[in-house]
């Protein structure tokens, strides 16, 4: 599989989408300037290059900032303190899952331990979906947000230590593909993701998402590699929306405990 060597280039202006956009996210994209815009874009772009230059740390927290910002300035410019909560809620699941203490019980396993049992595998798959729920909803048709969510998710993947950071992983780019059905470049980062974990069939269900998005090298690439995979079927009659790929992504995910 092959790693980021741009980012979106060309991906849909914001007054391309706002029509299909709920009045409640259409109320915050108008209330935006094109320099908040820029702002975020550029912040999200410089983050990810330090992480790229081996400052991971500090191009997560850089990252993080961002997502934060717009979390607080959403809630501010629509006077909904919700967007913040969840942004707060979100992050606290994530912090629980990376000391693998969920919510609705607390396990304390080393990340090389034998494989997690179903009935943990249940309690982080719903403290996932939750994350998801609330990410997605802040971000929803920015595409600065939705960026900087891939882009923590490929730092998270390609610093995974076992199941734990896959979970986070998986987190980052669900919430990325739900909040901006537009970006091409996640949906193909997510294939990547789930092609290395095992789960073929969904990860060439990406590839052909970012491909149908819009037409892309990393996508046509990946699917060519796959073609001669034995475990990935040509003849499948339908091929699943982008959500559908992504509910069957996350009812198929026992890969990513393993």
């Amino acid at each position: 599989m092959i790693d980021r060597t741009n980012t979106i280039q060309s991906a849909p202006a914001i007054t391309e989408t706002l029509a299909s956009v709920p009045d409640v996210h259409l109320q915050f994209l108008q209330k935006l300037s094109p320099d908040d815009l820029a702002n975020w874009s550029n912040r999200v772009q410089a983050a990810y290059e330090l992480t790229e230059q081996g400052s991971t740390e500090e191009g997560q927290q850089q990252l993080w900032l961002v997502l934060q910002e717009i979390a607080v300035c959403k809630a501010k410019n629509l006077g909904d303190q919700q967007y913040l909560a969840g942004f707060l809620e979100a992050v606290d699941i994530i912090k629980q899952i990376a000391h693998r203490q969920p919510q609705s019980g607390s396990f304390q396993r080393s990340q090389t331990a034998d494989p997690i049992s179903e009935s943990e595998i249940s309690v982080v798959r719903q403290e996932q979906i939750r994350a998801v729920s609330h990410l997605a909803e802040i971000y929803r048709q920015l595409e600065c947000g939705s960026l900087a969510l891939c882009f923590l998710g490929k730092i998270q993947a390609g610093n995974e230590r076992g199941w734990v950071d896959r979970c986070i992983a998986d987190v980052y780019f669900q919430a990325a593909l739900l909040a901006d059905d537009t970006n091409y470049y996640a949906a193909n980062e997510y294939g990547v993701f789930l092609a290395r974990h095992g789960d073929w069939s969904n990860a060439r269900h990406m590839f052909l998402a970012s491909n149908q998005i819009q037409p892309n090298q990393h996508a046509t690439q990946n699917l060519n590699t796959m073609a001669s995979h034995p475990a990935v079927s040509d003849e499948e009659s339908a091929t699943p929306t982008l959500r559908e790929a992504i509910r069957n992504a996350q009812q198929s995910a026992t890969n990513i405990f393993r």
